[in-house]
C-alpha cells in the first residue's frame, strides 16, 4: 500500500509541473541568402597573339566580375585543360603546358605584380583571398552589387605547340563570405 501511495502521489507532481507550463509564441526570422556572380568580358579573348614561351601575355581588358548576390561574397577561380594543353602551376617546360595567372586590379597590371605562388589558376578551385588574386582589388568579401576586374596572364606553351585553336574556360564561382 506505502509503494501505492508514492507512485500515486509521484503521479499528481509530475502532473501539477506539466499542468505549470504555459504556451508561448515563438518568432522564428528567416533571410534567404543568395549567392551569385556574373562576369562580363566585352573583348574577344578567342584570337589574342601568344609567342610561345613567353612568360606574360596580359591581354589589355579585364574580366569584369560582380557579385549580384544579397551577401558578402568571396570569388572562386579555377580553369580548364584544353584539347592538347595542360594546365601547369609553374613555367611551362613542354610545348603542351600553359600557365594562367589572375589579378584583381583596377588597372592593367604589370608581369611583376602577378605572384607565380598565389596568382596561378588551375583545374581545383581556389578561392579569393587578402593575398590570393589580389593586386589593388580583392575577390575576398566582395559586398552586394560591387565589381572587381579580374585580370589574365598567359603563359604559352615553349616551342612549337599543336597549331590547332585551343579552347580554355575560365570558370568564376561564388560563396558566401565567413
Amino acid at each position: 500500500m506505502r509503494k501505492i501511495i508514492f507512485v500515486v502521489l509521484g503521479i499528481f507532481m509530475v502532473a501539477g509541473i506539466v499542468s505549470l507550463v504555459e504556451a508561448a509564441d515563438v518568432t522564428y526570422a528567416v533571410r534567404v541568402q543568395v549567392v551569385s556572380v556574373s562576369s562580363d568580358w566585352t573583348t574577344a579573348f578567342s584570337t589574342p597573339t601568344c609567342n610561345a614561351g613567353s612568360q606574360f601575355n596580359i591581354y589589355g581588358s579585364s574580366i569584369t566580375v560582380q557579385n549580384t548576390g544579397n551577401v558578402n561574397e568571396d570569388f572562386i577561380l579555377s580553369c580548364s585543360d584544353s584539347n592538347d594543353w595542360t594546365v601547369t602551376s609553374s613555367t611551362p617546360t613542354t610545348n603542351t603546358e600553359f600557365r594562367l595567372m589572375g589579378l584583381f586590379n583596377s588597372t592593367e597590371p604589370a608581369s611583376g605584380d602577378y605572384d607565380v605562388d598565389t596568382d596561378i589558376l588551375i583545374t581545383a578551385a581556389q578561392t579569393a583571398s587578402s593575398t590570393r588574386y589580389a593586386g589593388d582589388q580583392t575577390g575576398d568579401n566582395v559586398p552586394e552589387a560591387e565589381t572587381r576586374s579580374l585580370w589574365i596572364s598567359f603563359c604559352a606553351p615553349t616551342g612549337a605547340p599543336t597549331g590547332t585553336e585551343q579552347s580554355i574556360t575560365i570558370t568564376i564561382d561564388a560563396q558566401a563570405s565567413p
